[in-house]
């Protein structure tokens, strides 16, 4: 008999009666339909009958799974190659349902020809009870890419290349023609919340640290070009090396000047003289000049009884800081760099007795654009190139002690990082369109003026911050850019601030103090005292206010701590004029000599927080 084992213990069982017993339970378990058969320990054996059972009805499940599995995976293909195949027209599609190629329900594909509109490679149908039926989903053709790549392209800057809307139709972000990148609200909010000082919460800089592209506080992404700005190679500063042009040869005087500089930029600094001419035949206190001075780090330009004059004819600033690089192939556009100068010092020894003069007959040729009979390239529309004396980029420098006269458009203009000037006892004469005394632009920060007198064609003092004016030159009338640094967003700076103005007595055709910020320039901290006309402005005598005429108009916090104390009115009608969004302001000791003129006019069309004016009265 062979040897049992006991299911519940496998070592062999040493009593022969327990071996009968199994023996026995197993035989009748093997032998019954019953479900409940146990073994003499209590513990059911499950019938052979149901295992069998159970593992038939596997197997026939899994046959059934495989069947079905073959059957999607056959139909999948079908699908699959009816999708992939496309028919030449639906009328080709149609008669392919027709003769059961394509199964009900089953999605396909129809070319579409070249020129339709809109631009697409296929519209995708179905087999909807026997039709063929589009189901809306079109394919992009390579026509509809290029599409799309020349919209996103377009460079128009008065409008929107590309608009992504919700689906409520608002807008969610924005990129227009210029390269900036408007973001909704909600994130222009986070932004302003994390900005930096200079007023950018993200940039990337090249390696001399212009801003490549960045995000700047007020919600806009910017990609632009402004010039390059790079540090000068060191040089000892030295200013003790005084010398005049009469001890230079040169055929001209120009030349002698220029010889003049270049030893002092080599040296590291030192004063020019420019008094009597000792080598020019006969002798003269006149110093006339075919192109502008270029003037390096630490020099100082002393009009000693003389006068500094451009040559008739010549298209060209009188004096300008010799960072400003000038691009050879377009020399009346941007500069190619705005490099750093410091220390440069502007002088004469009185405003009756030295003068900076620009040339009795201004250059003449066609107009630039329009062509026809030769014209004066005079006025702002002409660019930087109009401008007595030009300076950006420039740091602690000092403007004084002469008379500025015979202008061809602004006598003295600052942009793009110029920094800690003293501008002090200077006398204008200008009479020609744009006939402004000082103009600060955009960048300009850290500033005093005082004593300012004479006559000014325009404004005596103006201080315009205009971002984004113009994208493109030409431009309407403008024909060449009035900023040698553009009107882009500049790593240089693009608001005003801290500038002081005190002592200004003068006649302006326009106004003797003017504050302007557009496109989101701010102008901020900015002080004026004693202010009187000595004839009637055309305008002010002081004006604060924005303008849509030269871009977007000022918001509320883009012009703001501005205290103006003390104008006397003799001739004008306006003593002071506030046109323009303004937070945290102080107007005070208003005096109106004038009969029946006006103490102060103050538009209601814009929002003012924390403004007032006090002691405003006639006199």
């Amino acid at each position: 008999m062979a040897e049992r084992y006991n299911t519940n213990n496998p070592r062999p069982s040493n009593s022969m009666k327990d071996l009968n017993d199994n023996a026995l339970a197993y035989d009748d378990f093997i032998n019954s339909d019953a479900d409940d058969a146990v073994d003499r320990f209590g513990k059911p054996f499950p019938t052979v009958r149901n295992q069998v059972a159970l593992r038939i009805d596997e197997l026939v499940g899994a046959s059934q799974n495989a069947i079905e599995s073959a059957e999607i995976a056959k139909a999948a293909a079908q699908n699959a190659t009816i999708t992939a195949n496309i028919y030449p027209s639906v009328a080709a599609a149609q008669a392919a349902i027709t003769a059961g190629t394509i199964p009900l329900n089953s999605m396909f594909n129809v070319s579409v020809p070249v020129g339709a509109v809109p631009p697409r490679f296929a519209d995708q149908y179905q087999n909807v009870a026997g039709v063929a039926t589009a189901t809306g989903v079109s394919y992009p053709s390579s026509e509809s890419l290029n599409e799309v790549t020349k919209l996103i392209n377009t460079q128009d800057s008065e409008s929107v290349a590309f608009s992504f809307e919700d689906s409520l139709g608002r807008s969610c972000a924005i990129i227009y023609g210029d390269g900036r990148f408007l973001l909704p609200l909600t994130i222009q909010e986070e932004v302003k919340s994390a900005k930096s000082a200079d007023g950018w919460v993200w940039t990337v800089r090249g390696d001399n640290g212009n801003i490549l592209a960045g995000f700047n506080d007020r919600g806009e992404a910017v990609g632009f070009y402004t010039p390059p700005v790079e540090a000068n190679a060191p040089v000892a500063r030295n200013e003790s090396l005084f010398i005049t042009p009469n001890s230079f040869d040169g055929a001209t005087q120009t030349d002698r000047i220029k010889a003049a500089l270049d030893l002092i930029e080599f040296n590291g600094g030192g004063t020019l003289t420019l008094g009597i001419d000792t080598v020019t035949a006969p002798n003269t206190n006149t110093w006339l000049i075919s192109e502008s001075l270029l003037l390096p780090d630490y020099t100082t330009l002393y009009i000693d009884n003389a006068k500094l004059k451009l040559q008739n004819g010549v298209f060209d600033n009188i004096i300008r800081n010799k960072g400003i690089v000038v691009d050879p192939d377009n020399p009346y556009s941007y500069a190619l760099k705005l490099n750093e100068n410091r220390g440069i010092k502007i002088k004469g020894s009185g405003i009756t007795t030295a003068f900076i003069e620009g040339p009795d007959v201004p250059y003449v040729a066609p107009h630039p654009v329009t062509g026809g009979a030769p014209v004066a390239w005079v006025g702002d529309a002409y660019g930087w190139r109009t401008l007595g004396i030009l300076l950006a980029n420039t740091k602690d420098y000092e403007i004084f002690n002469f008379k500025m006269q015979k202008t061809t458009c602004w006598a003295i203009s600052q942009e793009h990082g110029c920094d800690g000037m003293y501008l002090h006892d200077l006398d204008f004469n200008t009479t020609v369109k744009n006939g402004d005394g000082i103009d600060f632009r955009k960048g300009c920060s850290n500033g005093r003026v005082e004593r300012i007198t004479g006559t000014t064609a325009d404004d005596t003092i103006a201080m315009t911050a205009l971002l984004n004016f113009i994208d493109t030159y030409p431009s309407g009338n403008y024909i060449y850019p009035l900023q040698v640094g553009g009107d882009k967003p500049s790593p240089l700076g693009d608001n005003i601030t801290n500038i002081s103005i005190s002592g200004v007595s003068s006649k302006s055709a326009h106004n003797q103090v003017r504050i302007l910020p557009t496109g989101g320039s701010v102008i901020d901290t900015v002080s004026i005292s004693n202010i009187e006309d000595t004839a009637a402005t055309g305008g002010s005598q002081v004006l604060v206010s924005t303008s849509s005429s030269y871009g977007r108009p000022a918001y509320l916090t883009d012009m703001r701590n501005i205290v103006v104390n003390g104008i006397k009115s003799n001739f004008s009608q306006n003593p002071l004029t506030i046109s323009g969004p303004l937070i945290n302001a102080r107007f005070n000791f208003i005096q109106q000599a004038k009969a029946g003129g006006n103490l102060y006019v103050q538009s209601s069309a814009f929002p003012y927080v924390n403004v007032s004016i006090t002691n405003a009265k006639a006199v």
